[in-house]
């Protein structure tokens, strides 16, 4: 394997790609039979292990997927990285992205990092499956070994994947004519909705403008009129507030709209733009796990290969998209977890209050609250809500 792995890093260096490319699926061939064997735990575990690595602007996640102890598969995403970008917030994103839509979710994740929001994260998962989701990141054992091999395969792929691009004109026009668009996509916008079981739910939309990010024109947008999880009406609000300043003459329009979601996203989409009577404009959704490309007008989605210049192109903007509204959730998590009414109150510490407000959004949210309620939050106990709850009603 070593042999093979190192004749393909020099026909890279040498740019024999399509070469490389031959000795990278016999060396990806040899990994299938030997993984499954290294990846095998006594236990019988079911379990992921994510990981990244980073190779300029570009970085791979990959995350496997091991059940009743044996390597099933695994799943690799390449990544934009900015040079303002640190591997630690280019992990966290990676990480909510690909968890924001994953299903199976086991009851152990293996992280190469630690994680910002871990505690966060794991109380989210607990709502999502109904039970505990514990989120490690080890220094040695068979979890490291893990996150070694995780790492391996992510340095494989991204170097695999580096090859010449195809020019920003090119690449338009490719574009235009591969998915049937009114117009070459020149100005390309892309939207996302983030939110952790409801809580400061919020929008983003990132530009790009010849094939490349226009972060002047990036937009966040704080969700203000819909309560609960409704990704449908979050991204509805969204594009009224942004086209409602092209109507008021303060913002062009673009060629393209890139939505993080399937065909529901994109037909709400359209009934926005419909509603506001703008219609020259291509919609297009580019749906997680299988990265399908919902178009209007066909009721089956585009599944280019996986190596498609178009495809990595238009996963670059998604990307991009979910990176921003995650930065901007993160914030006001953090924001949130700042000075409150909470910092008072004997017994409440960092922890707690992240928990509490989390738990119920806010402190009005946890004003209306009953005993019981609060009570029923993990880590906060009977004595601990009885306290919180005579502060907060001045008892």
């Amino acid at each position: 394997r070593r042999k093979l792995w190192n004749k393909m890093k020099t026909l890279s260096g040498d740019k024999c790609y399509e070469a490389a490319a031959i000795v990278r699926d016999q060396v990806e061939s040899l990994d299938k039979v030997t993984q499954v064997q290294q990846a095998v735990t006594p236990e019988g575990k079911d379990e992921d292990v994510v990981a990244i690595s980073r190779e300029g602007d570009r970085s791979c996640g990959v995350v496997l997927r091991i059940r009743e102890g044996k390597l099933l598969g695994s799943e690799s995403f390449i990544i934009p990285s900015g040079e303002d970008t640190s591997d630690g917030e280019i992990f966290d994103s990676f990480f909510e992205l690909y968890y924001h839509s994953a299903t199976g979710i086991p009851p152990l994740i293996i992280t190469q990092r630690v994680l910002t929001d871990r505690e966060l994260l794991e109380r989210w998962f607990r709502e999502r499956t109904g039970r505990r989701v514990v989120i490690v990141s080890p220094r040695k054992g068979a979890g490291k070994r893990l996150v070694e091999l995780a790492l391996r395969n992510a340095k494989f792929k991204i170097l695999s994947e580096i090859k010449p691009l195809m020019t920003p004109t090119s690449l338009l026009g490719e574009l235009k004519k591969t998915l049937g668009l009114i117009s070459t996509p020149i100005r390309i916008e892309a939207y996302d909705v983030s939110n952790i079981h409801g809580y400061d739910a919020v929008g983003s939309m990132v530009v790009f403008e010849n094939g490349k990010p226009l972060k002047s024109d990036y937009r966040r947008f704080k969700i203000r009129e819909v309560g609960g999880i409704d990704d449908f009406a979050m991204l509805g609000e969204v594009l009224k507030r942004r086209f409602t300043r092209f109507k008021a003459g303060r913002d062009e329009l673009p060629d393209l709209l890139l939505i993080d979601g399937g065909r529901g996203h994109v037909s709400t989409a359209r009934k926005v733009l419909d509603g506001m009577e703008i219609h020259k404009i291509s919609i297009i959704g580019l749906a997680k796990r299988q990265e399908d490309i919902h178009l209007e007008q066909v009721s089956e989605p585009v599944r280019l290969p996986r190596r498609s210049d178009i495809l990595h192109f238009l996963q670059r903007i998604r990307n991009e998209a979910h990176r921003f509204a995650i930065e901007f959730h993160r914030n006001l998590r953090l924001k949130s977890i700042g000075r409150s009414a909470l910092d008072d109150i004997p017994g409440i510490g960092e922890k707690r209050k992240a928990l509490l407000l989390v738990e119920f959004g806010s402190i009005e949210g946890l004003k209306k609250a009953r005993i019981e309620e609060i009570v029923s939050v993990q880590g906060i106990g009977e004595k601990i809500a009885r306290t919180v709850y005579k502060y907060l009603h001045g008892e």
